[in-house]
Formats: structure tokens, sequence, C-alpha cells
């Protein structure tokens, strides 16, 4: 018997290089917030400010992603759907088109906040370029797949914020 299975990864919406830099951007910054406590000469300046600052912006991205990730459920995955799919429009979607795309650009900002280092900020910048260009993509998927339904949706609900 052949079961019914969801991949988790899905096709790629861009040229793959670009994807992968995008990722592999998000992936630093949040190295970065790692590192900091594990090497501190990645932090340029610090201040009790731009420390509570990047903790608030942290667990803000975080919750945005969570919440993203648990609102799509059997839908999530990284890349476009191979398989049939729906629109998600409840929970968080009813405020943010990309709830885990705001997420991790807001834990991006966190990394920047915490480190102030300009590898850091430039890495941030790199993967807000590419994830747009991502999700530019992706809503051109989704125009086609859902039609209507995602004109009025995309008309009602903001892409970020």
């Amino acid at each position: 018997m052949r079961r019914n299975t969801v991949r988790f990864v899905g096709a790629v919406p861009i040229r793959p290089y670009a994807y992968l830099i995008g990722k592999l951007s998000v992936l630093a910054c949040w190295a970065s917030l790692v590192g900091k406590h594990f090497w501190p000469g990645i932090v340029w300046f610090s201040s009790p400010g731009l420390d509570v600052l990047g903790a608030v912006l942290l667990v803000t991205g975080l919750v945005l992603m969570v919440a993203g990730g648990v609102n799509l459920g059997g839908s999530l995955r990284v890349g476009l759907p191979r398989e049939k799919t729906v629109l998600r429009t409840g929970g968080v979607f009813r405020y943010t088109r990309n709830p885990m795309y705001v997420g991790g650009f807001v834990t991006c900002l966190a990394a920047v906040a915490w480190t102030a280092n300009p590898v850091v900020f430039v890495l941030a910048i790199v993967a807000a370029i590419v994830h747009h260009t991502i999700v530019l993509a992706e809503e051109k998927y989704l125009a086609a797949e859902f039609g209507d339904a995602w004109t009025e949706y995309s008309r009602r609900v903001r892409r970020y914020l």
C-alpha cells in the first residue's frame, strides 16, 4: 500500500543559486545570534538598548515563524508545492500573507541589533532582497493556482505588514 505523503522540499521558485544564497544568508544571520555568545569578536558594538531591541526582535520573529508554520500545517515546505495544496488565509495569515518570511526578516534584524556587525548587516540585506524575490515568484504561483481566491485575499491582506 502506498501512503499519500507531503514533501517538505518543494520546487525552487527562483534561480537555484540565488535561492541558496538567500537561505545561507539567513542561516549566517542566525549563526551570528549564537556566535555572539561563543565568539565575542563578532560584536562590533554593544549597548543595553541594542541587546533589549535584539531580544524583542528575536522573540517576535520566532513567534511569527512558528505561528506561520503551525497555520500552514501539512502545506509547510521549503519551495513551491509539487502536489495539490490549499490557500491558507486563517490564523496569522489574516494579518500578513508571509508570516514566516516576516519572522525571518525580523530575526535577521535581531542579529544586526545584537552584533552591530556590518557583515551581518549586509547578510540581512541580501537575505531580504532574495526572499522578497522568492515571495514575488510564490505569488505568481498562488495567483495561477488559486485565481480569484488569491486575488481577493491579496487585496485584503498585506504582503508583509
